[in-house]
């Protein structure tokens, strides 16, 4: 597989490394890739700091994201969970979900150059938020969820940040019997030179789960060894270590039972993906009683209500006793009233989107935040390639990917003196035609 490295790739290989940002990983992380020695968590032995416990509810969604400029082109990632508070390498970690290609970036820049993004503060809004769902029967505990990444460009490394989690649940199933049916997290390049993926490629995963997520511009492939770079020093492909490097997810085999909660009840939960924001409940910009109720008639256009008051429509002309053909109407004064602007188009939250269509009527898009016309009657608002539809609002339509009110159809009118005009014309007529008699 041919591709390119551009000259951004190596002048800040080493820099800004990615870190997850949310939830808030143990405190001490560095923007590294892992060792065998500091694996798993970044964390040599010694103990974890806690800076900051994400609150999460089974059965939600939450937007991972991420900060960093060197996102090496992009690559494949795995969310996973075990049930130790403070892991170890005798951890189990269980996968909730695996993105292959567009990790922790799916801009078509980055993964059309196999690029990093500028290290300024625009690259924020081209790093990807992943939303991962908690399952609805784990129950409640403290947890431990982690991130793992395999870069597609650079140096074969491993990647992970950890990140204390507690869920609160009503289910009383056990954690192990509902995680142990899950893979086991994939583990590579610890050390690279005992078994490594091929750089250039998106890393397909082996086991990747039921909630898989690949690219459509993802560069796939599942290659051990990086064979043109162990070639280069005439050495054999780098898999020696693969059959023990790739089960350290596993750990010593075993889920435990997780800690109890520590929160206090009325401490409100992390806001979940599709709420309010991607962020914890009590940032100081989100409150959870802010939540605007549910819109129950559809999305309106700003100006547009969902029962309109039609304007009042004027007396019609009476209908002439004989047809003939009209003399050329004069147009009567403007007494139209000013049709109203079109109104602005309605604003979305970003909201990242996936690669599976969110709904079985969901219609595909290009570009996320755009509404998209649907038939006549429905539009949607594209998120991550898909547009749900929904109905359109009484007095408002969709035309040329934009919403706006309805046009309303005026009749065309006569003069009130041109009408009787006309009339005096042909009695006239008539009373001529009598005397004619």
């Amino acid at each position: 597989m041919k591709y390119t490295i551009s000259i951004s790739v190596l002048a800040t290989l080493a820099s800004a490394h990615m870190i997850m940002e949310y939830p808030q990983p143990f405190g001490g992380v560095i923007q590294d890739p892992l060792s065998a020695a500091n694996f798993p968590c970044q964390n040599s032995g010694g103990a974890y700091t806690v800076v900051k416990t994400a609150i999460w509810e089974a059965g939600q969604s939450y937007a991972v994201n991420f900060t960093g400029s060197a996102v090496h082109g992009s690559g494949s990632c795995q969310f996973s969970i075990t049930t130790d508070e403070f892991p170890d390498p005798k951890s189990q970690w269980k996968v909730l979900q695996s993105y292959v290609g567009g990790c922790p970036t799916d801009d078509a820049e980055v993964m059309a150059n196999n690029d990093n993004l500028p290290a300024d503060a625009g690259n924020k809004l081209r790093l990807k938020k992943f939303p991962v769902e908690i399952p609805s029967d784990l129950p409640a505990g403290r947890y431990t969820f982690a991130w793992s990444w395999l870069n597609r460009i650079g140096n074969r490394e491993f990647y992970m940040n950890c990140a204390p989690v507690e869920i609160r649940s009503e289910s009383d199933k056990d954690a192990a019997a509902v995680l142990d049916p899950l893979p086991d997290m994939f583990v590579l390049n610890l050390p690279d030179k005992q078994c490594s993926n091929t750089e250039g490629q998106d890393f397909v995963y082996p086991n990747p789960g039921q909630k898989l997520f690949q690219h459509p511009n993802a560069e796939a492939g599942a290659d051990l060894g990086n064979s043109a770079v162990a070639a280069k020093s005439n050495e054999a492909p780098y898999t020696a270590g693969c059959a023990t490097m790739t089960l350290m997810g596993a750990g010593a085999g075993t889920l435990g039972t997780p800690a109890a909660p520590t929160s206090p009840p009325n401490l409100p939960a992390d806001i979940p993906y599709g709420g309010q924001a991607d962020a914890p409940a009590d940032s100081p910009a989100v409150t959870p009683s802010a939540t605007p109720p549910a819109n129950t008639g559809g999305m309106f256009a700003p100006g547009a209500s969902p029962t309109p008051t039609p304007s009042p429509t004027p007396e019609q002309p009476e209908t002439p006793e004989e047809p003939e053909t009209p003399e050329e109407p004069t147009p009567p004064a403007d007494t139209t009233p000013t049709p109203t602007p079109s109104p602005e188009q309605p604003t979305t939250p970003e909201e990242p989107t996936e690669n599976s269509p969110p709904a079985a009527d969901a219609v595909p898009c290009d570009t996320d935040g755009a509404i998209v016309c649907i038939g006549s009657s429905q539009f949607g608002v594209c998120n991550w390639g898909y547009a749900v539809p929904q109905a359109l609002a009484a007095g408002t339509v969709c035309a040329e990917n934009s919403i706006k009110a309805a046009e309303r159809r005026r009749s065309v009118q006569y003069a009130p003196g041109h009408i009787h005009r006309r009339r005096g014309r042909r009695h006239g007529a008539r009373f001529q035609a009598r005397r004619s008699l």
